[in-house]
């Protein structure tokens, strides 16, 4: 009689704790879905022409367009992407090698 109620416990206690943790998984799993949303509609509304953007909360747009892309590919002015991407590429390597160097000249 004793066993077939400890049993009974355990069961009772296996099943309570298993509710729990799908609860608890399915409460992540919405927040988690929460929190990424807004990147992936950003993401998706980069591919989307700029009249519809606001037009619909749906993540897969209805036709892509890259002209975000292009537009913002030839920059401002006389300046490209490539022009930015350049300079600092060439900033961040000369304190890059200026750092390591200085690490080397440092006396101890």
């Amino acid at each position: 009689m004793e066993r077939s109620s400890t049993l009974a416990r355990k069961t009772q206690h296996k099943v309570k704790n298993g509710l729990r943790l799908a609860v608890t998984y399915l409460f992540l799993g919405l927040l988690g879905l929460v929190m990424v949303y807004p990147l992936l509609w950003m993401v998706a509304s980069s591919f989307k022409e700029s009249k519809g953007i606001f037009n619909s909360i749906s993540i897969i747009p209805p036709s892509l367009s890259l002209e975000h892309y292009i537009e913002g590919w030839k920059g401002v002015g006389e300046y490209t992407f490539t022009t930015f991407f350049h300079r600092h590429s060439l900033h961040s390597v000369h304190h890059r090698l200026l750092s390591a160097g200085g690490v080397w000249v440092r006396p101890f």
